[in-house]
């Protein structure tokens, strides 16, 4: 499910307002999660050209069960090569009792695998209706120890280009065999940090609230002098590589607004377009850095616009 987007502004900026927590300014802890692997076969659907099927495999492999303080659960596993820049990511509603995650539909709240097949391309995505292979997500766990904190399981999965909907990847019997995993109960492991330039004004954000819903990462910082917010709205699934930033209700996106001490309505600005790159995206610290700028129009009459430029993020969520 989305978070409500102009809602979400609101619901952080009181956040922002009345936060008082101390920073820090730690990195937090060092990365010594053991990884796995995942084998499938891979068959490529290519625009033109033969089929191409391969005895595939990727390594940095891991799974994360994340709990919700209402007891449901939330399973992803991701898997990348730093030297091709592959990766893909599975992640969907978990239910313990039947242990299987399974999607046929466009509703990526039900289950969605990511895939990036280097790191010039686009990822594809399970969520398109495309080709006749059905269903186009399922993962089940066959075994969790609780206490060596590792699973087995097999996926079977169908990724669409989304700039050629008769161009996919299919994974067929893919297994997963004692993947290490961690349980993610929400608690963030470091601060999050917003930095950007506005009329020529450098502008570092203090402090910075995330909100995670789904696979969407909302983040809201504010100014010292809490007059001027920026907000950011992004994928948790993606992987490191250039997105579009388009308008409000787009898979990213952001928003800035600004206000004066002296009074407490606000001018927003919602994005038009821009770019965001994520540099890096560790889903074990649940930690995403990356650069972005953006242009940004009032929506009433006579329109504004401004530029935020030279952006960075470091985000916890």
């Amino acid at each position: 499910m989305k978070l409500n987007y102009l809602s979400a502004i609101l619901i952080a900026s009181t956040l922002v307002f009345s936060s008082c927590g101390d920073d820090d300014g730690g990195d937090g802890p060092d990365n010594t999660q053991p990884t796995g692997t995942l084998v499938a076969s891979r068959t490529v659907f290519p625009v033109t050209g033969a089929n191409s099927t391969i005895d595939w495999s990727l390594s940095n492999a891991i799974a994360v069960f994340e709990t919700s303080p209402f007891g449901a659960e939330t399973l992803t596993i991701s898997a990348s090569n730093a030297t091709t820049g592959e990766s893909i990511v599975l992640t969907g509603p978990f239910n313990p009792l039947s242990n299987v995650i399974q999607n046929s539909t466009t509703n990526a709240d039900l289950g969605l695998a990511t895939y990036i097949r280097n790191s010039t391309t686009n990822a594809w995505v399970s969520n398109i209706n495309a080709g006749q292979l059905t269903p186009a997500f399922v993962v089940q766990i066959s075994s969790r120890d609780t206490v060596a904190k590792t699973c087995t399981g097999t996926f079977t999965v169908r990724t669409v280009n989304p700039d050629s909907t008769v161009q996919f990847a299919f994974f067929g019997n893919g297994t997963f065999t004692n993947l290490p995993y961690i349980v993610d109960d929400g608690t963030p492991n470091g601060n999050s940090a917003l930095t950007y330039t506005v009329g020529g004004t450098f502008i570092n954000s203090s402090p910075v609230v995330v909100v995670a819903n789904g696979n969407i990462i909302f983040a809201s910082g504010s100014s010292s002098d809490f007059t001027k917010t920026v907000s950011l709205q992004l994928l948790s699934t993606a992987g490191p590589g250039t997105y579009e930033i388009t308008e409000i209700g787009g898979e990213f996106s952001g928003t800035y607004s600004v206000s004066s001490q002296s009074s407490p309505s606000s001018v927003i600005y919602q994005s038009t377009g821009g770019t965001l790159t994520i540099t890096a995206h560790d889903m074990i610290l649940d930690r995403i850095r990356g650069t972005f700028s953006f242009n940004a129009d009032t929506q009433s009459l006579p329109t504004q616009t401004v530029v935020l430029t030279n952006g960075t993020f470091d985000i916890y969520y």
